[in-house]
């Protein structure tokens, strides 16, 4: 039954377009959803309804919806092309569209299939396939509620069990509130009662209604969409009388052959038992998907994956995973951030372990989010020590990353912790690189730089990586208070200091020194650059990343320098001296060590000649000269100050 309708004769108006071939677009609401319905049931078999919920399996529902209210041979057409590992639209569409010829499409909730921002995030997976539905959908249709188009007002349908106009004005002509209030005054008479907001009027509903009609509401819940009227019969979950007597108080919603409810009971989901519904459904579309009604239902397949997914019982969701696995993925995202996961970990290897026994079964990206996930996962329980001493160490997990990132190279994610994960096996060179490449396989996005740079920050920061953050930021500009923010807590703790044992740069080979070094870097106002300093090293830049380049250089090369004299003060033959790892190190540093050699040589004469001849290509002695060590430090130190070298 219908309780509210458009007002005036919009109504009229609507049809006459639609039956002229013009399209009728409503704006978004629960009140453009009503008329949506209230068309659908005027139209009757001429029309079929679309209801769309924000569900991974999207791709697959809709069409298979679509089809099963054409008849079975389209809907065994449809799902020939919607098996394997895309959700192709190319061979469905000329199905349904040559079955459609005579009918007319209506569409709620197309909104639902766009994608996020982020769209290496897991709905980023279904986006090219959401987006190609969507397409598809919003030219075919006849009528369909978008953003920015028109919104029409509605008003209640006069009966004679409840006073109209006065539920629709305490229920605030909310058309989905005003539904639970004429249930409430059908089934328990007039009253005020708790109150007129959603959780009164379903409370007082709950506590009023009989056992069977909760069961039906909590199943109707726990399916969190729109469910074939003809497929619910098949379940044989409960008698038909107790559908009918849900709907004559006006506890659920069918239209176009499908039921719903009111949307605030969708937010029950169960009642408290999801589990156990879920299973319960779970099994009654599997039987219903073998053919146990008589003949198979593909739609039937899709539901049965899904509820299996939800429990979830992996074993039976791969066995009715022929249309999507985007359910399991789901489930197995929340167990991790549940704090399971090694049950997460469970449902990515078994998607791997089918694409395996399968190939091509997945597509290359949703096999790549099962591969990073799974390895993400195992990395979570090795951190945290689980008992049975499962997990993997870092240089698993960093393999891992990379090979999902040969199947889905545009994911910025994917790269932003594989960078993290190798500064955190000390592997800067390597993080840094890998940073350079993300941003030639990641097309331009504006999540791009907040996930490659921001959120990698983020995450170094609470590491307490202060000098790779300081690196991976470079010169970056915030384009959000929230990226600021970052940026604000990234100059709080250089200013504060930090402690590092090791010692890393951009072209500065990793040092460790033994004790920790102390670093500062402050943004000097009157300078109007920055100073970065350790003890009494203080260091200049015009930028954060040249001033702490330059004081990690001449960290590390005095840990280098004091190790290497150290450990070659004995030798005679300056020939192997030379050939000793921090000499070498030392060297690799380039040109811009010189002068901190400069620095050292002249408090402290040493050979290091060969050394700022081979860094320099120059030598301030001229051929045939003889001088002792320090009158040839004296001379370098000359030689650089007359270049204009500071230190």
């Amino acid at each position: 039954m219908h309780l509210v309708e458009v007002e005036g004769k919009q109504m009229a108006r609507f049809l006459g377009e639609i039956q002229a071939g013009r399209q009728v677009r409503l704006g978004q609401g629960r009140a453009q959803t009503q008329i949506l319905r209230q068309a659908a049931d005027v139209l009757g078999e001429a029309a079929i309804l679309v209801q769309i919920e924000r569900d991974l399996d999207v791709g697959s529902y809709v069409p298979l919806s679509i089809a099963m209210r054409c008849g079975p041979e389209v809907l065994s057409q449809t799902a020939e092309h919607l098996r394997g590992p895309t959700t192709s639209t190319d061979g469905w569409q000329g199905v349904i569209g040559q079955a459609l010829r005579g009918k007319f499409l209506l569409v709620d909730g197309l909104e639902h299939l766009q994608a996020s921002r982020a769209e290496w995030e897991l709905p980023g997976l279904y986006a090219p396939s959401s987006r190609s539905l969507s397409t598809w959908l919003e030219q075919r249709a006849a009528m369909a509620t978008l953003v920015g188009a028109p919104r029409y007002a509605l008003r209640p349908v006069e009966d004679s069990r409840w006073t109209a106009d006065r539920l629709w004005e305490l229920t605030e002509r909310d058309p989905e509130r005003y539904a639970l209030a004429v249930a409430r005054e059908i089934m328990l008479g007039p009253g005020e009662r708790r109150g007129w907001d959603e959780p009164s009027l379903m409370a007082d509903l709950w506590d009023g209604m009989p056992l069977e009609l909760r069961e039906l509401i909590s199943l109707l819940a726990t399916h969190g969409r729109p469910i074939q009227h003809t497929l619910f019969e098949e379940l044989e979950l409960l008698s038909v009388e107790s559908i009918k007597r849900a709907r004559d108080l006006a506890l659920i919603d069918v239209h176009e052959g499908q039921i719903s409810l009111p949307q605030p009971w969708y937010g029950v989901s169960g009642q408290g038992k999801p589990v156990k519904r879920h299973r319960i459904l779970a099994d009654a579309f599997a039987h219903v998907a073998r053919g146990g009604a008589g003949h198979p239902n593909h739609l039937a397949v899709l539901e049965a994956h899904r509820h299996y997914a939800a429990i979830p019982d992996i074993e039976q969701a791969l066995e009715f995973a022929d249309f999507s696995v985007g359910p399991l993925l789901e489930s197995a995202v929340r167990q991790s951030k549940q704090g399971y996961p090694e049950r997460a970990v469970q449902s990515y290897e078994a998607l791997l372990e089918l694409d395996e026994r399968c190939p091509g079964r997945l597509e290359r990206r949703t096999r790549a989010y099962a591969k990073h996930y799974c390895h993400y996962n195992q990395a979570l329980m090795l951190a945290e020590r689980s008992p049975d001493g499962t997990g993997e160490n870092i240089e698993e997990t960093i393999a891992g990353y990379r090979s999902a990132l040969t199947d889905w190279p545009e994911n910025a994610l994917f790269w932003s912790r594989l960078v993290r994960k190798l500064f955190d096996a000390s592997r800067e060179s390597e993080a840094m690189e890998a940073l350079r490449a993300a941003y030639v396989d990641v097309p331009p996005h504006p999540e791009r730089d907040r996930s490659l740079i921001v959120n990698t920050v983020d995450r170094l920061i609470a590491r307490n990586l202060l000098l790779p953050a300081v690196f991976v930021w470079g010169g970056h500009e915030w384009q959000s208070g929230s990226e600021r923010a970052v940026e604000e807590r990234l100059e709080k703790r250089l200013a504060s200091g930090f402690q590092t044992t090791r010692l890393w740069a951009p072209g500065v080979a990793a040092t460790q020194v033994n004790p920790p070094a102390h670093v500062t870097a402050l943004w000097q106002l009157e300078q109007d650059g920055w100073i970065c300093s350790s003890g009494e090293l203080h260091r200049n830049g015009e930028t954060r990343t040249e001033a702490v380049s330059s004081l990690v250089r001449a960290l590390a090369f005095d840990a280098l320098a004091t190790r290497w004299r150290e450990e070659t003060g004995g030798l005679s033959v300056m020939r192997v001296a030379y050939q000793h790892p921090a000499y070498q190190q030392i060297l690799s540093f380039g040109p811009r060590v010189v002068p901190e050699i400069l620095r050292l040589i002249e408090r402290q004469p040493d050979h290091w000649h060969d050394a700022l001849v081979r860094l320099t290509g120059e030598t301030p002695v001229q051929p045939g000269e003889k001088m002792t060590t320090s009158q040839l430090c004296a001379r370098w130190v000359t030689w650089g100050k007359a270049r204009g070298m500071r230190w």
